[in-house]
């Protein structure tokens, strides 16, 4: 290698790989760091799920202000209570478990639902203290008037379909009928409801879908070696991250929480679109199918952000029940979209990124004066 060749390399491509490394570390620890929080929230909520719960009839009716909901596809129960009067939730012997009122909530520290509904499957060592007979241990969990928990009366907590499920999974079948008794100034009622299953879509088809998106991905960069098409795919692929924030629930609880969630999806979005805007630029300014220029790394980096996007939200595309704003076929196909471009763009772009080296290694260099 001569003289000119070497100041190339070293004056083109390596400070662009460098920068281009630490925007990518900078971002990816940015998006690990703000995921960190929202992964440990209590509860971690599912996005989608073949289960789905409802409440079907309380009786008598509640008092104006007391209103009980399904979240989660039925995996908690939330109970709202704006009225006046205390309303009390008993345990699953009958015991006392919470109170809910005015002044916020109480638990019985010595209900053994207090430890049993701490987790979805319930799999947690109950402490000697744990009682259904023992006097109530009041304790206050929160100032609000509103509390949500996981009520194994009303979801599926085998790890194992049921076996109506099992036998036919491409109907729909009714799990579960339960009933959950509430109790206020003396006065029982009874909140009954169902948990159904739906078959998930199929399977083959998110699978089709997601292949041939790659396979562009990948022959943008290797068969037609075209920065251009592969930042205009960047560009499509854009479209399906900016659908897949405006299309993502906020997460619940506290401030800090929905912060976190917010900027956890945001902040990806964000530096996909940079990098986006400056992969087209730079595919731009120089010949259709050349391999010069920063477009290549720019697409790689960005091609790795949409699939760090997608990886957390796969369950959209394989369960029937999906916690989205909007249109559910829209947030199943940004998540196509982020996956499908993002995996064939990172592939493609070794392509792009050879035929980049290969031009700079036959420029035309210049003899050393003798």
């Amino acid at each position: 290698m001569n003289i000119s060749t070497s100041r190339t390399l070293r004056g083109g491509s390596l400070p662009w790989l460098g920068r281009c490394l630490a925007v990518a570390t900078a971002a990816c620890g940015f998006v690990l760091l703000l995921a960190a929080p929202g992964s440990a929230h209590v509860g971690d909520p599912p996005i989608a799920d073949n289960f789905s719960g409802s409440v079907t009839s309380v009786s008598p009716a509640l008092p104006d202000g007391v209103s009980v909901e399904i979240l989660e596809f039925g995996d908690r129960l939330r109970l709202s209570n704006a009225g006046d009067e205390v309303v009390s939730v008993p345990g699953y012997s009958s015991e006392p478990y919470l109170q809910i009122g005015p002044e916020g909530v109480l638990r019985n520290e010595n209900s053994p639902a207090t430890y049993l509904n701490a987790s979805r499957d319930g799999a947690t060592s109950l402490p000697e203290r744990a009682d259904p007979l023992a006097e109530p241990s009041w304790v206050s969990v929160s100032s609000e008037t509103a509390y949500e928990w996981h009520d194994h009366r009303a979801h599926w907590m085998s790890a194992s379909l049921p076996p109506e499920v099992l036998a036919d999974p491409g109907l729909t079948h009714r799990v579960i009928e339960w009933t959950i008794p509430l109790e206020i100034d003396a006065t029982t009622y009874e909140v009954s409801g169902v948990l159904d299953w739906t078959p998930p879509p199929p399977g083959w088809l998110s699978y089709a879908i997601l292949l041939g998106l790659a396979v562009v991905g990948i022959a943008a960069g290797w068969l037609w070696r075209s920065v251009r098409l592969a930042a205009g795919l960047l560009v499509l692929a854009c479209a399906g991250s900016i659908w897949h924030v405006l299309s993502t629930p906020l997460a619940e609880g506290s401030t800090g929480s929905v912060v976190y969630g917010l900027l956890a999806v945001v902040v990806p979005m964000l530096v996909v679109l940079g990098l986006t805007f400056l992969a087209v630029r730079a595919a731009r300014r120089q010949p259709p199918a050349g391999g010069s220029g920063s477009a290549p790394y720019l697409i790689a980096i960005a091609s790795w952000l949409l699939i760090v996007q997608a990886l957390p939200d796969l369950a959209l595309l394989f369960r029937s029940n999906v916690s989205a704003i909007g249109p559910v076929w829209g947030a199943r196909l940004a998540v196509l979209l982020l996956l499908g471009l993002g995996a064939g763009l990172a592939i493609g772009a070794i392509g792009l990124l050879r035929m980049r080296a290969k031009a700079v290694l036959d420029m035309p260099h210049e003899v050393p004066a003798g």
